[in-house]
């Protein structure tokens, strides 16, 4: 399965509660995944298509399929819990190179970021949040990773071997981040936070642009063109 395709499939399957579906080109349905009192929540491909990441609330709220069938490769465990009411996994993401997942978690009042290494499942970094984490992506390049919340605060981190480093933290207060996307070679960033967009330098996090959108934004990978509704 393409990339392309499999973006365009993700885009399908979210609108249907508790119910993930794999369409191809022409809408018939290859499979179908369905979570018991559940529904998902947000859906990510590997680089390379062949897996499915998707979250979801209550008993399985991180799982890695098989993009072919829909067959559980792996159920990935937040440390030191068991799939319950009260976790919730709101957003997933795999870097660059598929080796790692990462989502954002709640549970009761606590917010996280879990990250796991997709081969072995085991959970390698942890990242607390004041609030539900709204958005999140790594960079094409695989060297940042970025997140924002639901108050004002937006983290770029370095991704190094062992562990993420901040390099650097703003705030925005009112509203939470939507969309973020990385220019290919990780060196600027665009996100939408209260119908405004932004273009950023990653590395000094200095805004060289901002547009007034007033709605929901998408951008192409290379970041040479977005589509914004207007209010």
């Amino acid at each position: 399965m393409s990339r392309p395709l499999s973006r365009f499939c993700s885009l399908l399957l979210l609108c249907i509660a508790a119910t993930y579906s794999v369409h191809a080109e022409d809408s018939d349905t290859v499979w179908t995944v369905k979570v018991p009192r559940a529904s998902f929540s947000d859906v990510d491909y590997s680089p390379d298509g062949r897996y499915i990441v998707a979250c979801s609330g209550y008993y399985v709220p991180v799982v890695l399929l098989d993009a072919r069938d829909g067959s559980t490769v792996r159920i990935f465990q937040v440390p030191g819990e068991t799939p319950k009411l009260s976790l919730e996994a709101i957003k997933v993401a795999f870097s660059a190179d598929g080796s790692t997942i990462a989502a954002s978690i709640d549970k009761d009042s606590e917010h996280f970021i879990q990250f796991w290494n997709v081969e072995t499942g085991e959970p390698t970094w942890s990242l607390s949040a004041p609030e539900q984490i709204g958005v999140m992506a790594f960079s094409p390049d695989g060297r940042f990773f970025a997140a924002g919340d639901g108050i004002e605060n937006l983290w770029f981190y370095q991704v190094e071997q062992d562990t993420l480093r901040l390099l650097w933290q703003d705030t925005e207060p009112g509203g939470m981040y939507r969309g973020m996307w990385f220019s290919q070679d990780g060196e600027h960033m665009l996100y939408t936070k209260n119908g405004v967009m932004k273009l950023r330098r990653t590395q000094d996090s200095v805004v060289l642009q901002r547009w007034y959108t007033g709605g929901g934004c998408q951008a192409t990978p290379d970041l040479q063109y977005f589509t914004a509704a207007v209010a």
